[in-house]
């Protein structure tokens, strides 16, 4: 006999043979071609079903190591009771079609997400389901961050803006205190600042001691450079608190703001305003050509542009751009051409703007 049928024949009494090996019962298993969906003669056979030869497989008890009899037959392979074991439908009491992993979580995701398709949850793998659903229903966030800076320039060039005191602190000490000292002969007898806060004595007390303590660095006392620091720390807190004192007075006084600050001793924020852009034509710097300027109207629009040359009788349309600007070429040098336009938003597009003309060059 072929050594690897008495391998095989040695471990059948190993193998449970009674139904009770099976708990769902025998005839539960596939038999014949049903247990082969893709036909028996698909499998391998021969030599070919071991491409590493047969004689490399571990034959009697060398197929076994802890030896055959150490294998559990019969009960003792169910400790706990072959009975305790569910058979049949009881295995499933609500059927295999709710299985938890499919039909419950399916369940959840439908009340929760009604615009979830059932054609979504039944096409391919749970995962997969769940992946598809969440990239097709997650949209791209708004750049918030973008939309909100532009809101602050939009609404900074329709208001008015205040004057704003700053101090420009010097690094170096004994820079640091010449600026103070300036600062404190501003703020002396100052009609437009009578009760500055902190007050003027204090403030000179705070330039004495920094000075004092600058002027210990240099003997190399011990301690003489934190004790420098300290006052510097005090001066400098005086200093900001004085800003803090002439800001809230020129927001009181908004016509003689900038003159207040600059009385103070301090400095006025230099910002410049940007004008409003306004539907404008000039020349483009080539003969016969026209550079026509609009108001931005959304972050994502259009813009259609015309112009007429009988005064807006008649309107040729010039090509649409995506930006709020466009040049129109090759127009009649000498003649005066009105020109329009319009933007393509989300809603739709938007009226006609007023005209402009332009003598083109």
């Amino acid at each position: 006999m072929p050594a690897d049928e008495a391998a095989a024949t040695s471990g059948k009494t190993a193998v449970t043979t009674d139904e009770a090996a099976s708990p769902v019962g025998i005839a539960a298993l596939p038999v014949g071609a049903a247990a082969f969906p893709v036909g028996i003669a698909a499998l391998p056979v021969g030599a070919a079903a071991f491409p590493v030869g047969i004689a490399a497989l571990p034959v009697r008890a060398a197929a076994f190591p802890v030896g055959i009899a150490a294998l559990p037959v019969g009960t003792a392979a169910f400790p706990v009771g072959i009975a305790a074991l569910p058979v049949g439908a009881a295995a499933f009491p609500v059927g295999i079609a709710a299985s938890p992993v499919i039909t419950a979580s399916s369940a959840l995701l439908r009340a929760a997400f009604p615009e979830l398709s059932s054609s979504r949850m039944v096409r391919g793998g749970a995962s997969s389901r769940l992946a598809s659903f969440f990239i097709a229903t997650r949209s791209k966030p708004k750049n918030v961050a973008h939309t909100k800076r532009r809101n602050v320039l939009s609404a900074n060039q329709n208001a008015v803006l205040k004057p704003v005191a700053e101090l420009k602190l010097p690094k170096n000490v004994p820079a640091l205190v010449t600026y103070a000292q300036g600062v404190e002969k501003a703020l002396t007898g100052n009609a437009s600042i009578p009760n500055p806060v902190p007050s003027v004595a204090a403030l000179t007390a705070a330039i004495g001691d920094l000075a004092a303590a600058q002027t210990a660095t240099q003997t190399r006392v011990k301690g003489a450079v934190a004790t420098r620091n300290e006052k510097k720390a005090a001066l400098l807190t005086l200093l900001r608190q004085l800003r803090g004192n002439v800001q809230a007075l020129a927001d009181a006084s908004p016509d003689n703001a900038g003159s207040l600050i600059e009385s103070a001793g301090l400095t006025q924020r230099k910002s410049a305003a940007r004008d409003p852009r306004i539907f404008a034509a000039k020349p483009a710097g080539v003969t016969g050509s026209v550079t026509l300027v609009a108001p931005a109207a959304a972050r994502r629009a259009s813009y259609e542009w015309e112009y007429s040359s009988d005064g807006g009788t008649t309107w040729t349309a010039a090509a649409p751009t995506l930006q709020a600007r466009t040049v129109v070429p090759a127009l009649k040098a000498g003649t005066t051409i009105a020109f329009r336009y319009r933007p393509i938003v989300k809603g739709g597009a938007a009226n006609w703007s007023q005209v402009v003309s332009l003598l083109v060059q």
